[in-house]
């Protein structure tokens, strides 16, 4: 199944609310199997969170400490389907995950959905002009996510967007508060892939 298809049979299962928050999600993954969710400084270079098992025991995810709410619900959402792909493997013989980077992007996909849920994100995404950002702020999830789910969830047959939408989010490299950044000038931008 889609990882947005996988994603509502979960919230069906969980009972998860329509708009989940950090701490909806985070006792809802400690009753599926997660024993402890903890933000450290330590993660290597690009590397937001991941997830592990030591010995069968339930699994640990660790996210960057100083991480925003709304990114940390998406690392969470992340993990959670890894952690769905490897029980798969466990539990029906035959099945194989998709290889790193393909199950990162169904990963993106599922915690998007698990996030965002459809009904409320059309609404929004119409009501705010099909603009990124203003719905980044208004529902309070990690721009990705947005943008994820703006992709997946686009009418193309009743909506000006083509096929070929594409969004691209820019994240400055400083570390200076945003009162203090001054002009826009490509050298202070990355591009995250």
């Amino acid at each position: 199944s889609s990882p947005g298809k996988l994603a509502e049979e979960f919230i069906g299962h969980s009972g998860m609310s329509s708009y989940p928050s950090l701490l909806e999600l985070h006792s809802t993954l400690l009753r599926y199997g997660v024993r402890e969710i903890v933000g450290v400084t330590n993660l290597p270079h690009a590397l937001r969170g991941h997830h592990f098992s030591y010995k069968g025991a339930d699994y640990i995810i660790e996210y960057e400490a100083q991480a925003w709410a709304g990114t940390v619900e998406s690392i969470m959402g992340h993990e959670l389907y890894e952690i769905i792909q490897e029980r798969y493997e466990t539990l029906y013989p035959g099945y194989a995950r998709k290889p790193v980077p393909l199950i990162c992007w169904d990963a993106n996909k599922f915690s998007a959905a698990l996030l965002i849920q459809a009904r409320i994100f059309r609404t929004a995404f119409y009501e705010t002009g099909l603009d990124i950002i203003q719905l980044h702020h208004r529902l309070q999830k990690a721009y990705s996510a947005v943008a994820i789910r703006a992709r997946d969830l686009v009418d193309h047959d009743s909506c000006p967007i083509t096929t070929e939408f594409v969004i691209a989010i820019y994240e400055r490299d400083s570390t200076e508060h945003p009162k203090e950044w001054g002009s826009n000038v490509r050298e202070v931008f990355q591009v995250r892939c």
